[in-house]
């Protein structure tokens, strides 16, 4: 299966409030009043989650990641695709989600701190940080748990597979689904967080990588009446070979 790492512009930002009533964690996951964002586009690991708690620095702190692939190459869906992740650590529970984002949104321009929220495509305006993602987002996934350390994937839907072909970057948001994305208060102390390999890590293998089957192509109609997904090559030649037989 053809893969594409992400690329250097991807990254992770992390909004931090140090309040601990409730009202703090909607204030952070909005980026609102109090709220400090930071971008981090060279470190070797990338985070997704929150953590609500008293102990420590205190306060809530909320982690989105970013990830663009140049899929300039690809011209249709492809059949199937998966992202890879290499996780260092994983929540004993706690559900996570991929939204379609639109920055970094190319292979030269960075994350900047305001794309906590408006990088993630039908939130920019909308008063997203006060809403529910749910009606406003475009889910890329289904909402997915990271139990367990070492190579995860994560099944992309047939929107994602839609946007691969079309587009030439294609880019992803990795966030909590059942607190941040649903917009729904955790209490305080408690934390679902992953951390996952990013694009500066030493071991290529382990950076994000979107990993897809291209769709089939080639002949596509029936021969002598057996269905061409039935047909494995005509006198030899495989069927991806062949655009017409006898000039059909």
């Amino acid at each position: 299966m053809p893969t594409i790492v992400c690329t250097a512009t991807s990254g992770q930002i992390q909004s931090t409030n140090s309040g601990l009533s409730l009202s703090p964690f909607f204030t952070t996951r909005a980026g609102g009043g109090g709220t400090t964002k930071a971008v981090d586009l060279t470190d070797t690991a990338d985070l997704f989650g929150y953590v609500f708690s008293s102990s420590g620095a205190g306060g809530v702190r909320i982690w989105r990641t970013f990830y663009s692939f140049d899929v300039s190459s690809i011209t249709s869906a492809p059949s199937a695709a998966t992202i890879d992740l290499n996780v260092t650590t994983a929540s004993p529970s706690g559900d996570f989600i991929i939204l379609k984002g639109d920055e970094p949104g190319s292979t030269t321009n960075n994350l900047v701190a305001n794309d906590f929220t408006s990088g993630i495509v039908g939130c920019a305006g909308k008063g997203a940080g006060n809403s529910s993602f749910e009606s406003l987002a475009t889910a890329y996934s289904s909402d997915f748990t990271l139990t367990s350390t070492g190579a995860a994937q994560i099944t992309l839907n047939s929107t994602a597979l839609t946007d691969i072909g079309n587009d030439n970057i294609f880019t992803i948001v990795l966030l909590n689904h059942d607190y941040d994305y649903k917009r729904v208060n955790p209490g305080i102390s408690s934390g679902y967080v992953a951390r996952v390999d990013g694009i500066s890590d030493g071991v290529v293998a382990n950076r994000p990588t979107l990993n897809y089957t291209a769709a089939a192509t080639g002949y596509a109609n029936s021969i002598m009446g057996v269905a061409s997904a039935n047909i494995g090559s005509v006198i030899g030649v495989a069927t991806a070979n062949i655009d017409k037989i006898n000039g059909v």
